[in-house]
Protein backbone atom coordinates (compact mmCIF):
# COMPACT_ATOMS: atom_id res chain seq x y z
CA UNK A 1 0.00 0.00 0.00
CA UNK A 2 1.25 3.29 -1.00
CA UNK A 3 1.45 6.47 0.97
CA UNK A 4 1.50 10.04 -0.12
CA UNK A 5 2.36 12.77 2.03
CA UNK A 6 1.08 12.72 5.20
CA UNK A 7 -0.15 9.95 5.64
CA UNK A 8 2.07 7.27 7.77
CA UNK A 9 0.58 4.56 9.18
CA UNK A 10 2.35 2.16 11.14
CA UNK A 11 3.96 -0.18 8.57
CA UNK A 12 5.72 2.52 7.37
CA UNK A 13 6.98 3.75 10.88
CA UNK A 14 10.81 3.22 11.26
CA UNK A 15 11.63 0.83 13.57
CA UNK A 16 12.55 2.10 17.04
CA UNK A 17 11.90 5.94 16.69
CA UNK A 18 9.36 6.73 19.47
CA UNK A 19 6.50 8.83 19.13
CA UNK A 20 6.19 12.01 21.04
CA UNK A 21 3.29 14.40 21.80
CA UNK A 22 4.45 17.73 21.74
CA UNK A 23 2.25 20.38 24.12
CA UNK A 24 2.99 23.95 24.86
CA UNK A 25 1.98 26.31 27.25
CA UNK A 26 3.19 30.12 26.51
CA UNK A 27 6.51 30.31 25.37
CA UNK A 28 7.35 26.58 26.90
CA UNK A 29 7.65 23.46 24.96
CA UNK A 30 7.19 20.02 26.42
CA UNK A 31 7.49 16.77 24.66
CA UNK A 32 6.29 13.68 26.27
CA UNK A 33 6.32 10.07 25.04
CA UNK A 34 3.17 8.46 26.03
CA UNK A 35 4.32 4.78 25.56
CA UNK A 36 6.59 2.62 28.14
CA UNK A 37 8.04 4.42 30.47
CA UNK A 38 11.49 2.83 31.46
CA UNK A 39 12.18 4.80 34.53
CA UNK A 40 8.88 4.26 36.29
CA UNK A 41 9.63 0.27 35.62
CA UNK A 42 12.92 0.71 37.01
CA UNK A 43 11.83 3.13 40.44
CA UNK A 44 8.08 2.72 40.90
CA UNK A 45 8.24 4.39 44.23
CA UNK A 46 10.51 7.25 43.33
CA UNK A 47 10.06 8.01 39.48
CA UNK A 48 5.73 9.19 39.82
CA UNK A 49 7.31 12.23 42.33
CA UNK A 50 10.07 13.38 40.14
CA UNK A 51 7.03 14.33 37.70
CA UNK A 52 4.78 15.74 40.58
CA UNK A 53 2.35 12.63 40.00
CA UNK A 54 1.88 13.13 43.77
CA UNK A 55 -1.59 10.54 44.15
CA UNK A 56 0.35 7.87 42.07
CA UNK A 57 3.32 8.10 43.80
CA UNK A 58 1.57 7.23 47.31
CA UNK A 59 -0.78 5.00 45.51
CA UNK A 60 2.66 3.13 43.98
CA UNK A 61 4.23 3.41 47.51
CA UNK A 62 1.53 2.36 49.58
CA UNK A 63 1.27 -1.08 47.39
CA UNK A 64 4.78 -1.86 47.94
CA UNK A 65 4.86 -0.40 51.91
CA UNK A 66 2.00 -2.67 52.46
CA UNK A 67 3.41 -5.98 50.54
CA UNK A 68 6.71 -5.45 52.40
CA UNK A 69 5.26 -4.76 55.48
CA UNK A 70 3.14 -7.94 55.14
CA UNK A 71 6.26 -10.28 54.76
CA UNK A 72 7.80 -8.72 57.46
CA UNK A 73 5.01 -9.72 59.51
CA UNK A 74 4.35 -13.04 58.42
CA UNK A 75 7.85 -13.97 56.54
CA UNK A 76 7.74 -17.70 54.93
CA UNK A 77 7.75 -18.64 51.14
CA UNK A 78 3.97 -17.09 50.74
CA UNK A 79 4.26 -14.10 51.47
CA UNK A 80 7.59 -13.58 49.39
CA UNK A 81 5.47 -14.94 46.68
CA UNK A 82 3.25 -12.07 47.10
CA UNK A 83 5.45 -9.53 47.28
CA UNK A 84 6.87 -10.28 44.58
CA UNK A 85 3.90 -10.30 42.70
CA UNK A 86 2.89 -6.82 43.87
CA UNK A 87 6.34 -5.43 43.10
CA UNK A 88 6.18 -6.65 40.06
CA UNK A 89 2.59 -5.42 38.99
CA UNK A 90 3.54 -2.00 40.78
CA UNK A 91 6.61 -2.13 38.47
CA UNK A 92 4.16 -2.69 35.36
CA UNK A 93 1.28 -0.54 36.09
CA UNK A 94 4.40 2.58 36.62
CA UNK A 95 5.53 1.84 33.30
CA UNK A 96 2.42 1.50 31.35
CA UNK A 97 0.63 4.17 32.85
CA UNK A 98 3.41 6.96 34.56
CA UNK A 99 3.49 8.92 31.10
CA UNK A 100 -0.30 8.75 30.14
CA UNK A 101 -0.70 10.38 33.89
CA UNK A 102 1.55 12.64 33.00
CA UNK A 103 0.14 13.93 29.25
CA UNK A 104 -3.03 14.29 31.43
CA UNK A 105 -1.75 16.45 34.61
CA UNK A 106 -0.25 18.84 31.48
CA UNK A 107 -2.95 19.07 29.97
CA UNK A 108 -5.29 20.11 32.97
CA UNK A 109 -2.64 22.73 34.17
CA UNK A 110 -3.25 24.47 30.90
CA UNK A 111 -0.86 22.92 28.08
CA UNK A 112 -2.21 21.92 25.04
CA UNK A 113 -1.11 19.87 22.23
CA UNK A 114 0.96 20.82 19.72
CA UNK A 115 2.05 18.00 17.30
CA UNK A 116 2.63 14.49 17.67
CA UNK A 117 5.54 13.18 16.28
CA UNK A 118 8.49 10.87 15.72
CA UNK A 119 12.09 11.66 17.39
CA UNK A 120 15.23 10.05 18.29
CA UNK A 121 14.61 12.09 21.82
CA UNK A 122 12.39 14.48 23.64
CA UNK A 123 14.83 17.71 22.72
CA UNK A 124 14.64 16.35 19.77
CA UNK A 125 10.63 16.19 19.36
CA UNK A 126 10.38 19.70 20.67
CA UNK A 127 12.84 21.42 17.86
CA UNK A 128 11.06 19.06 15.01
CA UNK A 129 7.49 20.83 16.18
CA UNK A 130 8.79 24.00 16.46
CA UNK A 131 10.28 23.89 13.15
CA UNK A 132 6.98 22.56 12.20
CA UNK A 133 5.07 24.88 13.89
CA UNK A 134 6.47 28.31 14.50
CA UNK A 135 7.92 29.52 17.88
CA UNK A 136 4.43 30.63 18.61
Amino acid sequence: MATTGRQRTRETTPPGIPRYVVLRRGPRLVAVSPGWCWPGFLLPWLWPFTLRLWAWGIALLGCLATAHGLYLAHGGTDALAALVAVELAARCAAGCWTHALQLRRLRRQGWRHVARVLAISAEDAVVTAQARHGPE
